[in-house]
């Protein structure tokens, strides 16, 4: 091949740069767990009577609120 060739070699595009579709997919695979794993801090309530479920889940305000907050610092990370 001489000099000029410009086709692609392995898993270098024509570009020069590496193909980075694997690693962006692992990636993506690595933030959706961390995501999911978030869902685990909020706690079901126990011992609620009933027609007072909302007011229960109201009381946990603060865990929802730091799952987005998480939430959105993982997903803007990536």
């Amino acid at each position: 091949m001489d000099e000029g060739d410009t086709a692609p070699r392995g898993r270098e595009m024509a570009s020069g740069h590496a193909d980075t579709g694997c690693l962006e997919a692992c990636s993506d695979g690595v933030f959706a767990v961390a995501i999911t794993l978030l869902v685990f801090g909020i706690a079901t309530p126990h011992g609620v009577k009933e027609g007072h479920l909302a007011r229960a889940l109201l009381d946990q305000w603060p865990s929802y609120a730091s799952y987005v907050v998480s939430f959105l610092t993982i997903a803007t990370s990536g």
